[in-house]
């Protein structure tokens, strides 16, 4: 194996590792991880906001994709070409949408009350909104060009950390 080919495997594997898909997991850890007191680990209080923001930003995004493809929608599951992430976009965003709606609320529209909701930080208000509007950033700059989700969600990560950093229990930032 050349170094080529290392250094272009290597760059795969950050590329899945740092996907845009996996981000808002990353800055609800960060969120939950922050305030130790008010979300211990391995307590429902950490699990539950866990628990939605995977469903919503990972598991219903996978799944819709799947279902694109199968139907024609998009060309590969890699979303390669511009006019491929215009309708994952949409869908994503709305599944965002309604998991901030879930926990400014505490509740469903379908389902009603959730109890384990009613502990909703408005650090998670703020992460669901900030990754919807890049969200609909995104979708807006992809009707043009083609635009890097992977720039865009790092850049999110990295705001949120900058922003959590000063209400902090713990030290997120070296300095």
């Amino acid at each position: 194996m050349s170094l080529q080919q290392v250094i272009q495997r290597f760059a795969q594997g950050l590329s899945i590792v740092f996907h845009p898909i996996f981000i808002p997991m990353a800055m609800a850890y960060v969120i939950l991880d922050t305030s130790p007191f008010r979300y211990p680990l391995g307590d429902y209080r950490f699990v539950v906001p866990l628990l939605l923001t995977g469903i919503f930003t990972i598991i219903y995004p996978i799944f819709m994709l799947l279902i694109c493809r199968g139907l024609g929608l998009v060309k590969s599951v890699d979303l390669s070409e511009r006019r491929d992430r215009i309708v994952p976009y949409i869908a994503t965003s709305s599944f965002i949408f309604w998991a901030y709606f879930m926990m400014r609320k505490g509740s469903d529209p379908v389902i009603g009350q959730i109890d384990i909701l009613t502990y909703h930080n408005p650090l998670f208000e703020a992460m669901y909104l900030g990754v919807f509007f890049t969200l609909v950033l995104l979708l807006l700059c992809t009707l043009f060009w083609k635009v890097s989700a992977h720039s865009a969600s790092s850049v999110a990560l990295v705001l949120l950390v900058y922003h959590v950093a000063p209400y902090s229990n713990e030290s997120v930032l070296p300095w």
